[in-house]
Formats: C-alpha cells, sequence, structure tokens
C-alpha cells in the first residue's frame, strides 16, 4: 500500500471535490498499485471495495452464456468502478481488466465507508 495524496489528483473525479470533502474521503482511501492486464473484480465477484483508476483504460466485459465476451464499457480517472453497491447490488456484472496503462496507482476504498458517503449526499454523492 501507497500512502494517498491529500490532493488525489490522480482521479479527477475525485479531484473536483471540495477540500474538506477530499480530505475526508481521503481518509477511508487506500493507493494500490495496477498492473496491465490486472483483474481488478471478475465476474460474478462480491465487491469489497470501490475504486477509482489513477490512470489508463480500465474495460469492463461480459461474458454471455454462450461463451462471448463483450466489452460494455470503458473507465479511465475520470469515473470510478463498482459503484452499483450503492443501488444494492453487491455483485460485480463484469470483469474488470485493466487494458491500457497502470502507471499511476488507483485508489480504492471499503464498500461499507463508500455507502456511508453517499448517505451523506454531500459533494462526493
Amino acid at each position: 500500500m501507497l500512502p494517498v495524496p491529500p490532493d488525489l489528483s490522480a482521479s479527477k473525479l475525485l479531484s473536483t471535490l471540495p477540500q474538506m470533502d477530499r480530505q475526508r474521503i481521503a481518509s477511508y482511501l487506500t493507493s494500490v498499485p495496477v498492473a496491465f492486464k490486472q483483474v481488478i473484480y471478475a465476474q460474478d465477484e462480491e465487491i469489497r471495495d470501490v475504486y477509482f483508476p489513477g490512470s489508463g483504460a480500465w474495460s469492463l466485459t461480459k461474458t454471455m452464456e454462450q461463451g462471448g465476451t463483450a466489452e460494455v464499457a470503458t473507465v479511465g480517472n475520470e469515473g470510478m468502478i463498482g459503484s452499483s453497491v450503492f443501488f444494492g447490488d453487491p455483485i460485480s456484472h463484469t470483469e474488470v481488466i485493466i487494458q491500457v496503462g497502470g502507471d499511476v496507482p488507483a485508489y480504492k476504498m471499503p464498500v461499507v465507508a463508500f455507502k456511508a458517503e453517499m448517505e451523506k449526499h454531500g459533494a462526493f454523492s
């Protein structure tokens, strides 16, 4: 684990938060190294942490019952992965894999902390 910078500048999403919110949110975050082709979530796996990419492109792919796979979304440092937990869905219905980059760490946040912050209905939500 790496220290979390207080400005959270690697994540465009987190860096837009007001300073007071950024400081509070930073206390829940862990900076984690990511690597090309690393799987963040497996399809049908429980989501334990939400992720804020620091760089690159994270692909969300869906494997159908017939075996075919399709990319359904791409997320970069402007977004996040795992927000479905707030809406009551604790399972990842896609595989999330690092397709481009991995040179800048991502931030991860435990689901419990994420839900608590979302319930405040502040700038973070």
